[in-house]
């Protein structure tokens, strides 16, 4: 039996339960014994109460891609879809995920973290600048800016998800 895991907590949620439910659609069309689960902070210890023996992971952004839940199944000895914890934890952070690429030689756009509340005046990087949450995926919180008048508006809006924008 394969538990379907959609939904989460983050900021991801609404595009999770798309592609979640998707998966499942399609498991079931090819007779694949599965069930969907809707996770949220309050109903995880009620999916160790189902039986399955391996999980196919449609979670975005934090809880799902950070490791979180991946480590929990592992803690569980059930096998599951995408990277294992660790790879999941390093790359959830962008930030974090740049450096490890660097320190590999590998090319890379010129970047800065911008703490929560930290004044950039001035940026020496060419425009336009995209500007991200460095805990968030798909175009979470992404602003495109254009020039540098428009940097404040797009690191609050960076840092409504945290408190690291990149």
């Amino acid at each position: 039996m394969i538990a379907v895991l959609m939904g989460g907590y983050s900021a991801e949620r609404e595009i999770s339960l798309l592609s979640g439910n998707a998966v499942y659609e399609a498991l079931l069309k090819s007779n694949v014994d599965c069930f969907s689960f809707d996770l949220t902070h309050e109903n995880l210890e009620s999916l160790w109460e189902k039986e399955f023996d391996k999980a196919f992971i449609v979670l975005h952004g934090r809880g799902g891609e950070d490791g979180y839940i991946q480590s929990q199944l592992i803690k569980k000895g059930i096998p599951f879809t995408g990277s294992n914890a660790i790879a999941s934890n390093l790359c959830m952070n962008k930030a974090t995920t740049k450096d490890l690429w660097s320190s590999h030689s590998l090319p890379l756009s010129p970047s800065i973290v911008a703490i929560k509340g930290q004044n950039l005046d001035s940026i020496n990087f060419p425009l336009p600048w995209a500007v991200k949450p460095t805990l968030e995926g798909s175009s979470i919180g992404i602003t495109k800016v254009k020039n540098q008048n428009e940097l404040d508006d797009a690191l609050k809006a960076a840092w409504h998800y945290n408190d690291e924008a990149l």
